[in-house]
C-alpha cells in the first residue's frame, strides 16, 4: 500500500503542530528511521502496523474514577497507561495537574491551581493513575472536572497536598497541613517529586 509510507512522512513533517494530541516527535522520528532501514519486502506490513499503533496512541481515551470518559490528554502517550490532564494544564511528575496561563480564562477562574484529573486506565488499577482525592465520603468529586487540590506551603522539603472537599472546606491551611488525617505527601521533596513534564496545549 503506497499511501502508508507517505502517511507516515506526513505525520513526521507535521508532528510539531499536533501538540494537542501530545505527539512524541522524537519517538516518531526514531520509529520512522527504524522502518526505513528494514528490507523493502517488510516495509508495507510494518508501516501499516506502526500507523495503526500511532493512531491508537493519539486517540487514547482518558477516564475519571467513576468511569466517565473525558477529552483530557495523556501526559505520557507512549506508556501503557498514563495520568491525563486537561488542555492548557501542565503534567507534574507526581501525577498532579497544575493550572497554567494556557488554560482558557473561563476555566481558569473556576479551577483549583492543582487538580487530580483522569487516567487512561478505565478501571484505575494502574499505578500510573493519580490515586488520591478519590473518597466520595469526604466529598471528593469522581466525575467531570476532576478534583481540586491545594498544596501546603513550606520550605520545599516535603511535597504535601490536601483535597479541597467538604471535609476540608471550613478548616484553615495551617490546620490541614499539620494534621495527617487531612493531607498526604509524595515521596521526596517538592523539587524532586513535582517536576513539570509537559504542558498539554490546545490546537
Amino acid at each position: 500500500m503506497p499511501w502508508v509510507p507517505a502517511f507516515l512522512e506526513l505525520l513526521y513533517e507535521h508532528c510539531s503542530s499536533l501538540r494537542f494530541y501530545n505527539v512524541s516527535c522524537a519517538h516518531l522520528s526514531k520509529r520512522r528511521s527504524s522502518l526505513n532501514q528494514r528490507p523493502s519486502t517488510m516495509k508495507s506490513t510494518l508501516s501499516i502496523a506502526f500507523a495503526l499503533s500511532f493512531l491508537t496512541t493519539v486517540n487514547a481515551t482518558c477516564y475519571f474514577p467513576n468511569g466517565d470518559a473525558t477529552e483530557d490528554t495523556p501526559c505520557n502517550p507512549d506508556a501503557t497507561h498514563s495520568t491525563c490532564c486537561g488542555p492548557g494544564y501542565a503534567c507534574l511528575s507526581n501525577n498532579v495537574c497544575t493550572l497554567t496561563e494556557n488554560v482558557t480564562p473561563d476555566i481558569r477562574k473556576l479551577s483549583s491551581y492543582y487538580v487530580r484529573a483522569s487516567c487512561t486506565d478505565k478501571n484505575w488499577k494502574s499505578k500510573e493513575c493519580p490515586a488520591f482525592c478519590m473518597n466520595e465520603d469526604n466529598g471528593d468529586n469522581l466525575g467531570l472536572g476532576g478534583m481540586g487540590m491545594a498544596k501546603c506551603d513550606g520550605d520545599g522539603s516535603v511535597d504535601r497536598y490536601y483535597c479541597r472537599n467538604s471535609q476540608t472546606a471550613e478548616l484553615s491551611d495551617n490546620a490541614l497541613c499539620k494534621n495527617s488525617s487531612y493531607h498526604f505527601d509524595f515521596s521526596g521533596s517538592y523539587f524532586s517529586s513535582a517536576r513539570p513534564l509537559t504542558t498539554l496545549m490546545f490546537v
